[in-house]
């Protein structure tokens, strides 16, 4: 994905690869073949607190390493960025053609831009409990839970029943003729 999407400086995709290794200094991790020209950053103590951060505070990772997790920033809050993919460790098909769906619907311009297209919709009750209505034109819905998995999946309808879903925090994928808009839900019984 790097090499596809990154030319002269002119990118909406950064890739920032940071080790939890203490003994990974500067001249370690610039040659362990990671590949790619992202900045690789050598270990210091806060790479444990980003790490701590991801893997106990999120719940995400399984304690394994490498770990990937890939972010759609808003761009108006950062703080408020959403986390649409996380994986550990490598294997062939590691990066599904998920990952590429998603870097498109964050980053895809005019009409297909995820602000834009999100906006388009009214997403009610948040938090739900059983059912979610979902206002506008869409063609599809897919619910992921906060490790990325899919859980729910319901063509266009006023209501989507979720009531099968656990409390917890989902991103909800709105599939429509001109891209997919992503919203965070809240299911709370």
């Amino acid at each position: 994905m790097y090499v596809n999407h990154t030319t002269n400086g002119m990118d909406n995709l950064n890739v920032f690869a940071i080790t939890i290794e203490p003994s990974d200094n500067a001249s370690v991790v610039n040659s362990l073949g990671w590949g790619g020209t992202y900045p690789k950053f050598p270990y210091t103590s806060n790479n444990d607190n980003i790490y701590d951060h991801y893997e106990n505070t999120l719940g995400l990772g399984s304690g394994g390493i490498p770990f990937f997790i890939m972010i759609c920033p808003n761009k108006t809050d950062p703080g408020n960025s959403t986390i649409v993919q996380s994986d550990v460790g490598f294997s062939n098909g590691l990066f599904p053609a998920d990952y590429e769906t998603k870097f498109t619907a964050c980053f895809s311009g005019g009409a297909n831009n995820i602000e834009e297209l999100s906006s388009l919709f009214n997403t009610f009750p948040n938090p739900a409990k059983d059912i979610l209505t979902i206002q506008g034109s869409y063609i599809s819905v897919d619910v992921y839970d906060v490790y990325g998995k899919l859980v729910l999946s319901a063509e266009s309808a006023k209501t989507i029943n979720v009531s099968s879903l656990c409390n917890g925090i989902y991103m909800i994928e709105i599939n429509t003729e001109k891209g997919t808009a992503t919203q965070k839900i809240i299911i709370t019984k």
